[in-house]
This record gives C-alpha cells, sequence and structure tokens, in this order.
C-alpha cells in the first residue's frame, strides 16, 4: 500500500514533506504509465481539510467508458459534461474503489496549509495491454 498527500504537507514529528506535494493536480489513471498498469484503485480518507463547517479537497471522477461510448471527438471534451461526472466531498474514513482503466480523476487544491489532506491509496496491478489483431 501507498500513502500519498494532495499538498506538500507537514508531518509533525520532523517538519519533513511527506507524500506527492501535486498527487492528483490533473486530470489522470493512477499509473497508467507503467507496463502493467493498476487496474483497481481504492482512496481511503484519513484526514479531510476542513474550517469552520466547511470540507475541503473534493476529488473529481469523469468516466473515460462513457466518454468513449458517447464517441466524443475532443480530447478530455468529456470532462466537461456533467453527465459522465462524480465529485465526492470527502468525510474522514470513506473509502472509495473504482476501475482504474475507465475513471479519470482529479484532486481539488481548494486549501492551503495548515490545512491538511491525507489519503492512503491502495492500487491493484491490471493485465499487460495487449495488441489488437486485425
Amino acid at each position: 500500500m501507498e500513502t500519498t498527500l494532495s499538498k506538500l504537507d507537514i508531518r509533525p514529528e520532523d517538519g519533513k514533506p511527506v507524500g506527492s506535494h501535486d498527487a492528483g493536480r490533473y486530470w489522470h489513471f493512477d499509473l497508467c504509465y507503467l507496463n502493467t498498469p493498476s487496474r483497481v484503485t481504492l482512496l481511503n480518507a484519513l484526514e479531510v481539510p476542513s474550517r469552520d463547517g466547511e470540507v475541503f479537497g473534493d476529488t473529481r471522477f469523469a468516466s473515460a467508458a462513457a466518454a468513449y461510448d458517447a464517441q466524443l471527438l475532443e480530447p478530455f471534451g468529456h470532462l466537461a459534461y456533467s453527465a459522465f461526472r462524480y465529485r465526492h466531498k470527502w468525510r474522514f474514513g470513506d473509502l472509495l474503489m473504482w476501475d482504474n482503466c475507465a475513471v479519470q480523476h482529479k484532486a481539488t487544491s481548494d486549501f492551503e496549509l495548515p490545512l491538511r489532506r491525507l489519503m492512503q491509496r491502495c492500487t491493484f496491478e491490471g493485465a499487460a495491454p495487449v495488441a489488437g489483431h486485425g
């Protein structure tokens, strides 16, 4: 399992950065650059940024499969259509799971230190892509 942070947060014990300072800043599939990309991703909220009852650091999801089925011609154009999107407002302990081959996601960077967003991510390796036979 891998632990990631969405901001360059500071661990109180030693003051060193924890996790990736830009985790989830852009629309992406997890580990899609590997020879065997991840098939499934789980994200668990260990710490959620909030102030005065307002929660920050949502994660947005977009269905790449639905966009493909709709045959949208513009790359990433499906991200603009609400029918293909979901926005999750985190609560402590939330655990989300998604098909990493069919869903892109992006963290919302709408908070600053000292607020922190700590997520624990677990990915399951998928199968290596196979070239089609034509």
